[in-house]
């Protein structure tokens, strides 16, 4: 319905949805009617705040428009509203470029089977891809490509592997979401990445994310080209209480990205990189994994990385090192 409406009616009808769950004063339509004349002028700020500020503390001052707090419901606590007004944001790039070319990030690779590209990895090793386990569930992982974008297939490297999927993942959780890639022959470039030690993670406060995923919030576009973002840090031990919130694994993983922030890993960019710098070297501390358990969107509300660190007996085992 959303869809077929002009951008003013669609948050009249934002408001009718919350009416209907009881959140119907003139604060709520005022507030509505507001955010309707700002997205009207492109104006998405608006969209937000309200989105920053689900909390149960009723509508004091939004997009200008001030008014006493609310006794009782808020819009805020109206989920089918924010579902909708998530809709109503014009979709941008998730993956925004950062201040470096993606050529930058020779070690990242696409992953794929024998007919089609799905993931993202990171070469870690002269013989072995570092992607996420979710990745081969379901598919036989069998080729990576190295390279900037897949339409110049013909012009780039690619490489068949055999996946070593952790033998301890769990589909059902994402728990230990990790699976190395074995090169049929090691190659000498790009170079390696070198992983992050505990400390350097536990240290971030924010990570440049690599990968060739889609770029529209559904996740639905933009396959196939190696893009590169910074987010900020949420967490990055992933606490007791981020795990509750984020469906993180506490002390595996780590929590990146915000709300309304408009750079997030998306579709495609699973299993790809997240980068941290120390003391101008760049070092691997996460493997894209999925988004976080409170995100409305497939993309762009934030996402979840596992940490390398926690792994690094495993990598000694399979890597020799």
């Amino acid at each position: 319905m959303l869809r077929r409406l002009g951008l003013f009616g669609a948050c009249i009808a934002l408001a009718q949805l919350s009416e209907g769950a009881g959140l119907g004063d003139q604060v709520v339509k005022d507030a509505a009617a507001k955010f309707a004349t700002d997205i009207s002028q492109g104006n998405t700020k608006v969209f937000t705040e309200i989105y920053l500020r689900s909390l149960k503390v009723g509508i004091n001052s939004i997009g200008g428009v001030t008014s006493a707090k609310v006794n009782g419901p808020s819009l805020l606590d109206d989920k089918r509203y924010l579902q909708n007004a998530a809709l109503l944001v014009r979709p941008g790039r998730i993956v925004g470029f950062s201040a470096e070319e993606p050529r930058d990030f020779p070690e990242s690779v696409a992953v794929g089977d024998a007919s089609s590209w799905f993931c993202s990895g990171t070469l870690i090793h002269p013989s072995y891809v570092l992607t996420a386990a979710h990745c081969a569930e379901g598919r036989t992982i069998s080729r990576v490509f190295f390279g900037a974008n897949l339409a110049d297939l013909a012009e780039a490297a690619v490489v068949s592997v055999t996946p070593l999927p952790k033998n301890t993942f769990d589909p059902a959780t994402y728990r230990d979401d990790l699976c190395l890639l074995k090169l049929r022959v090691p190659i000498s470039q790009p170079h390696p990445i070198a992983l992050a030690g505990a400390a350097q993670v536990g240290a971030a406060t924010s990570v440049r994310i690599v990968g060739y995923g889609t770029i529209d919030f559904a996740g639905l576009t933009g396959f196939g080209k190696r893009r590169v973002g910074t987010v900020p840090v949420a967490d990055p031990g992933c606490d007791p209480g981020s795990s509750a919130l984020y469906g993180c694994f506490v002390g595996r993983e780590l929590v990146a990205g915000r709300p309304g922030l408009g750079i997030d890993t998306c579709s495609g960019d699973s299993g790809g990189g997240a980068y941290v710098d120390v003391g101008g070297q760049r070092f691997l501390a996460g493997v894209t994994s999925r988004s976080t358990k409170d995100s409305l969107r497939n993309c762009g509300d934030g996402g979840v990385y596992v940490r390398v660190d926690a792994y690094e007996s495993w990598f000694r085992e399979v890597l020799g090192r």
